[in-house]
């Protein structure tokens, strides 16, 4: 999972600014199956059904389905606006701003926030500016189910960020080009 995050203040579509792109951050992170979900697909689970159509589907109505979950453990701590509170641990679906790769031995997801909505990327501007080195939130993944057989909905990847600092984070460097490159003069 790789979610691109803004770090430059949201433009105000009001007064014509622009959604795009820009300087930021990645937050890449990588899961594996666990022991349950080993037995999952083992015994042929109804999430392991799901995942399996998800990650195979080509179809881009079903690839709207990818749901992502963030819950703020410690609110209180670094002042989480109060019109948040009621998002805190809420699923919202990702869609269109997200992209899947996949081959076979790996299924990638992209989420671009730079895409997001106006107070959505406002929001996480503002917690890269100060917020994310006091909070503890927890993040998951989850296909919406459409229909009864598809449910309940699972959560089918997990992980708790504690305390960020992404000032820290290690700045990439693209490659130099070589000779045999097109775009080298």
């Amino acid at each position: 999972l790789n979610c691109m995050f803004p770090n430059y203040p949201a433009p105000n579509p009001l007064w014509g600014g622009a959604v795009g792109d820009g300087d930021g951050y990645h937050f890449i992170m990588y899961y594996r199956l666990n022991d349950e979900g080993k037995r999952a697909w083992r015994e042929q689970t109804q999430a392991y059904r799901l995942l399996k159509f998800f990650v195979g589907t080509e179809d881009e109505k079903e690839l709207e389905r990818f749901k992502f979950i963030a819950h703020a453990q410690n609110p209180e701590e670094f002042n989480m606006p109060g019109f948040l509170h009621r998002y805190n641990g809420k699923p919202f679906l990702t869609r269109p701003q997200h992209r899947f790769y996949h081959g076979p031995d790996y299924f990638e997801i992209d989420i671009d926030v730079h895409n997001f909505t106006y107070i959505a990327r406002k929001s996480a501007y503002t917690f890269l500016q100060g917020k994310l080195q006091a909070m503890v939130c927890d993040c998951g993944l989850v296909i919406e189910a459409r229909s009864e057989d598809e449910m309940p909905e699972q959560v089918l990847g997990a992980l708790t960020l504690t305390c960020l600092t992404p000032e820290n984070a290690p700045e990439w460097q693209p490659p130099d080009k070589g000779p045999d490159d097109d775009d080298n003069e």
